[in-house]
């Protein structure tokens, strides 16, 4: 199921997910249609206790398409992005010291 589907499905999800995830329910109204940044991907995937998939959050028309890359192929490509993510902000981390957000 895809972010727009589940969080119309019952009032006050928006707002619950952003309150978990520490953004404006504006925010991810927004991800509807832009998809879900990767640093937060795997968040929505357990908070919607896997309803929404990973490979739903990837934004764009393309993936329904018939001739789209299979879900196992966007499964991949949004865990392999999901890790060069985290693999930057590590990186990061250890060459700039932690964030002070």
């Amino acid at each position: 199921m895809d972010l727009k589907t589940w969080l119309e499905a019952e009032k006050g999800r928006a707002a619950a997910l952003a309150e978990h995830i520490g953004v404006t329910a504006a925010r991810v109204s927004q991800w509807k249609k832009d998809g879900v940044p990767l640093a937060h991907m795997k968040v929505v995937r357990d908070f919607t206790n896997g309803a929404v998939s990973l490979e739903e959050m990837v934004p764009g028309e393309g993936r329904l398409k018939a001739d789209a890359p299979s879900a196992q192929d966007r499964r991949s490509t949004a865990e392999t992005l999901g890790s060069v993510n985290l693999d930057r902000i590590n990186e990061s981390r250890r060459r700039d010291g932690p964030s002070k957000e």
